[in-house]
């Protein structure tokens, strides 16, 4: 018994992707574009970008570009660990911020960890890592 249905040979329309050229060398460029409201970086082939857009599966088969800061850092900051904290340190109002930002800033590395030679450790790492010349991307 054989089925009788017709077969659709349309071929599906590919979703086209926004990008943004931030450099361009031989035949790669790296694009900056929005994927779920934040910006993301990739590697593509210069061939595929048209227009100021690429298809989705050619972005897809892009290399990510940049450090992924979300991987690196994890917090478990509460609203209330927040507020405590501020107001343990005397940061009350207004004029407490404004008057003592050494002050707040020592609460958020406190409540993050996020100091400048943690990040400048990450870059250091990466760029170990990718070994970075003056040509590339």
């Amino acid at each position: 018994m054989t089925d009788d249905k017709p077969v659709n040979l349309k071929k599906k329309k590919e979703k086209l992707i926004a990008v943004k050229v931030i450099h361009t060398l031989k035949n790669a460029c790296l694009v900056e574009y929005l994927e779920d409201g934040s910006l993301q970086r990739k590697i593509v082939e210069s061939a595929a970008v048209d227009g100021g857009k690429i298809k989705e599966n050619d972005l897809d088969l892009g290399f990510d570009y940049g450090i992924n800061w979300a991987k690196e850092f994890k917090f478990d900051l509460t609203s209330k660990a927040l507020n405590d904290t501020f107001h343990n340190a005397g940061i009350w109002d207004a004029n407490d911020v404004l008057m003592n930002l050494q002050v707040v800033q020592g609460v958020l590395v406190k409540l993050t960890g996020l100091e400048l030679s943690k990040i400048l450790n990450i870059a250091n790492k990466q760029k170990k890592e990718v070994k970075h010349d003056d040509k590339s991307i």
